[in-house]
Order: C-alpha cells, then structure tokens, then sequence
C-alpha cells in the first residue's frame, strides 16, 4: 500500500526563503561535488527524455491512424543538440525493429513537432533496436512496483561501460492531486540490452504525495528525508523539475539538509538538534 504524504505550505517551512542564502552557506558535509553533478546531469537527462515522449505521444493520439494502428509497440528517444527525437517501432523482435512514427520534440516547446510517419516502415539502426531491446529486457525486469503504471526512459549509458544502457522505470498516474515517487528503478543493460546487470531503487517502500487540499494554500516546498545516499540522488532532482516546485531533501547519514529548486542542487545546513527538541523541520520520511 502507498503512504500519501502532504506537501509543506508557505507559513510553515523554514528553507524556502534560504533560496539565493544557501548558496553562501559553508559545506561542511565533505561530499563529492561531482556527484551533486551528476545527480543533476542525470536527472536532467531522463526528465528531458520523458517529457519528449509524453508530448509525443499525445501528438499522436491526435492523429487517427495512429489511434488504429495494432503495430506500434513502444518507443526509443535519441537526445538532439536542442531537442529529443521520439522514435515508434513496431512490435516485431527488436532484432528486425521497424520505425513507424518519428516526432522531434524541442526543449523550448510546449507540444511536439510535426508528426512523420514512414510507409513503407523504414529499418531501425543497430542502436535504435539495442534500445528497443533494452526497453523490453526492463519491462520483463522483477521488481516490486508501486504504480498500476510505469513509464521508462532509456539512456545511453551515464558511466562505466559505454556501450551499455541505462533504464529508469518511472512510476506514473493520471491523478493531478498525486505525485509517485516510491519505486522508482534504475537498471544498467550492457550493449546489445539483452542483459540486466545491476539495479537500483531509490526509497525503501511505495511513497505518493499528495498535492495541499487547503483552499488558499500555497505550496512552498516538498520535505523528504533519504536514507540510501549521502547527497541527494536524480530521482530527486527528476522529481523537483517534474513538480516545479522546490525539494528539500534530508539526508539522514550526515544529518545534511539540501535544497533543489530548476534542477540544481545546494547544500543547506548540518542538522543538528539540541537533546530533547525534535528536527527543525518538518519530516516526511521517504524510506
């Protein structure tokens, strides 16, 4: 079962004003700076690819054909100086994937570009279909989910073996007042995405927020605390650009405390409670 957990309001979060402060705030946790990077290298990555498919997709919900077409399968994204191509092959094995639909979804757009459609289908390149591979191979994956449904983003993969894949399996709902972010995967594939080699997840149990009922509320932050990591991770930063709100992540190892706002990560301050208060901020703890 999901936990739903509120959001914090304005009257009563302390870190939302610390905005341009806590970029001036000293660094005592001793973590990498390249790994806040990285976190938000990466959560950029997946969120621009997963926001190109979804505007791709209802591109063509628009278009009747597509709506009747049986063959479509699923989808590949390939990054574009400034935007993301949204490939849809067909449901034949990825060894002899076929492209059927292409959509070029720029950045800087609130839609999706012109819809091309190939007839006679045209055949997919060898990394498109290690792509299409990838995605099915994290489809059949045995994890425990926490949504009814997932959307997956597929990357090149971000470190290590270069040939390899990166599969994030993203929770997804179609109530506005809910946001998931339990269950939330990462997946390593080698070359060819025949192969699951290593896996993540990014809390401990199934987690939901719920938006703030309150009339007149206005919703300054979201609070979690983390357990898995020292720093915040790019499941965070996802979330934050997904939301448009800020979050602010609790780290419990190093007693930390970080602001992400527009997908940018800084550090706030140790935690340090004297004995016998409690926390100096609200808590919703995201195992």
């Amino acid at each position: 079962m999901n936990h739903i957990l509120s959001f914090v309001v304005a009257i009563s979060l302390l870190f939302v004003t610390a905005g341009s402060d806590a970029q001036q705030l000293p660094d005592p946790s001793g973590e990498d700076p390249a790994q806040l990077r990285m976190a938000e290298s990466t959560g950029l990555r997946v969120y621009r690819h997963d926001r190109a498919a979804a505007l791709a997709t209802d591109a063509l919900r628009g278009n009747r054909k597509f709506r009747k077409d049986k063959r479509v399968g699923s989808w590949i994204t390939e990054a574009r100086e400034s935007s993301v191509l949204v490939s849809f092959v067909d449901k034949d094995d990825p060894d002899r994937a076929r492209l059927l639909y292409q959509v070029d979804v720029s950045d800087g757009s609130d839609g999706a570009g012109k819809v091309t459609a190939f007839e006679p289908p045209e055949a997919a390149t060898a990394s498109q279909r290690n792509a299409a591979r990838a995605r099915g191979t994290a489809a059949a994956f045995d994890f425990k989910p926490c949504a009814q449904h997932y959307n997956t983003v597929v990357l090149p993969a971000i470190a290590g073996d270069a040939s390899g894949w990166n599969v994030f399996l993203l929770p997804s709902t179609t109530d506005a007042a809910v946001i998931p972010f339990g269950g939330t995967y990462r997946l390593e594939l080698d070359g060819e995405g025949r192969t699951v080699t290593s896996s993540r997840t990014y809390t401990r149990t199934c987690i939901d927020f719920a938006r703030s009922k309150r009339r007149g509320a206005e919703e300054a932050a979201l609070v979690v605390t983390h357990l898995l990591d020292p720093v915040p991770t790019e499941a965070h930063v996802l979330l934050n650009l997904q939301i448009g709100t800020p979050v602010v992540v609790l780290t419990a190892s190093n007693r930390s405390s970080w602001m992400i706002d527009k997908g940018r990560i800084r550090f706030l301050e140790k935690i340090e409670p004297k004995p016998g208060e409690g926390p100096k901020v609200p808590i919703a703890d995201v195992r």
